[in-house]
């Protein structure tokens, strides 16, 4: 099944390069007649001037937060995939607990027959890192080129007591971080995730102006609700935060995790010293 190939072809996938992964997604796009603008809501694409207004204000760090923004029709079949053909491992430290499935890059390390058990997964991840919405993130957030070779996603599924510790998701060369919240719909009567289910996303400001240190209390926190996406840079010393523990007995907070990477070399917009501009800067 496909659920259980993702992993076992992990070798295979890695061997090949991101010029090819590129040219694959590009050809299976065409064959499909693949329409970016309609995986997400109608005219988000067209918004991003206003996010950004909105984005540059906000706080306790710059960051993104879109109700509705995908296909309602597309998002349903990426729930049924996730919860039906996935395989998901529980993943446990001093730091965290929850439950994932294996990197969604891995697709296309598939043959045909299992990749046509996820067409709606592949059809999101392909959305998520095309040119347009790569393009329409930049916009938002100015931080410039986005890596379209590199995917980097997975999904994840934080039962009663799971949780998250905080932290800045600094990992190699991560750009942008997001956040797809995918609970049942009809979760709590169809009125959505309630403050006392827990598991919320906690965003922590700066210890001082003069600290790259998280402070101690979070300033918001955001419930994962039904077809809402979060964005934010990733920034040293910045981009602190947590995932509540889910209290709610029988609730589960199921979610697309990833991260737009820096362009890569080769890709337009790279820069062999991008990343020691990010520590030298926070921006």
């Amino acid at each position: 099944m496909a659920a259980g190939e993702i992993d076992k072809k992990r070798t295979g996938q890695a061997a090949e390069t991101d010029h090819q992964h590129t040219e694959a997604k590009k050809q299976r796009r065409n064959e499909a007649s693949f329409d970016v603008h309609a995986c997400f809501r109608p005219g988000l694409l067209d918004t991003a001037g206003d996010l950004a207004q909105t984005f540059a204000q906000s706080q306790p760090y710059r960051h993104a937060f879109i109700e509705r923004f995908c296909n309602e029709e597309l998002l349903q079949g990426v729930r049924h995939e996730m919860l039906e053909r996935l395989h998901f491992t529980l993943k446990e430290t001093d730091i965290l607990k929850y439950h994932q499935s294996g990197d969604l890059a891995n697709l296309d390390g598939l043959d045909e027959i299992e990749r046509r058990q996820l067409p709606h997964l592949q059809k999101l991840r392909d959305a998520l890192y095309s040119q347009e919405f790569r393009d329409f993130v930049s916009a938002v957030t100015g931080c410039g080129p986005l890596s379209g070779s590199r995917t980097d996603m997975s999904t994840n599924r934080y039962k009663q007591g799971d949780h998250l510790l905080l932290h800045d998701d600094v990992i190699g060369d991560r750009r942008v971080s997001y956040i797809i919240y995918l609970p049942d719909p009809a979760i709590n009567g169809g009125q959505g995730w309630h403050k006392e289910d827990g598991g919320h996303l906690e965003m922590y400001p700066r210890e001082s102006d003069k600290s790259w240190a998280p402070a101690v209390n979070p300033t918001k926190r955001i419930a994962p609700q039904w077809n809402q996406i979060l964005f934010f840079p990733v920034l040293p010393g910045q981009s602190h935060h947590s995932v509540e523990e889910v209290a709610g007995a029988g609730k589960e907070r199921l979610s697309i995790q990833g991260w737009f990477h820096f362009p890569q070399p080769g890709e337009p917009g790279y820069a062999p010293d991008q990343m020691q501009k990010l520590w030298a800067h926070g921006e």
